[in-house]
């Protein structure tokens, strides 16, 4: 992963800085100092969020961190915006869930929005 980012378009690279980051949050190792710094930060924390070694004041710094690392990032990224509020979902931390699933929404097109809510629709 290390070796192909950068070589790769923006979503590419993208992808590959988040999996690498979740490679190493789940290895217990710290993250790529190559690696694109706020992704692998708010990769790594939600990571924490689905961690069953983490505990309730670590898990609620984590939801903050994260949130604030993506509300800096240059650029928007659903997926992580998502699994944030599943997270803070889970933590009870209303607020900060719908905030994120709000900022998910806001990096779709209309017609991806249209189309995502279509599929939940088909899948209930």
């Amino acid at each position: 992963c290390n070796e192909s980012i950068g070589r790769a378009d923006a979503q590419c690279n993208q992808k590959l800085v988040a999996t690498l980051a979740r490679i190493s949050a789940l290895a217990g190792e710290g993250l790529p100092a190559d690696a694109s710094a706020e992704i692998s930060k708010a990769v790594g924390c939600i990571e924490i969020l689905t961690s069953q070694d983490a505990d309730q004041a670590t898990k609620r710094n984590a939801i903050a961190t994260a949130q604030q690392t993506l509300e800096a990032a240059e650029y928007k990224d659903v997926e992580l915006w998502a699994k944030l509020a599943k997270g803070a979902l889970s933590m009870g931390a209303h607020g900060v869930a719908i905030e994120s699933a709000k900022r998910a929404l806001s990096t779709m097109s209309d017609d991806e929005q249209e189309a995502s809510v279509e599929e939940l629709h088909e899948a209930y």
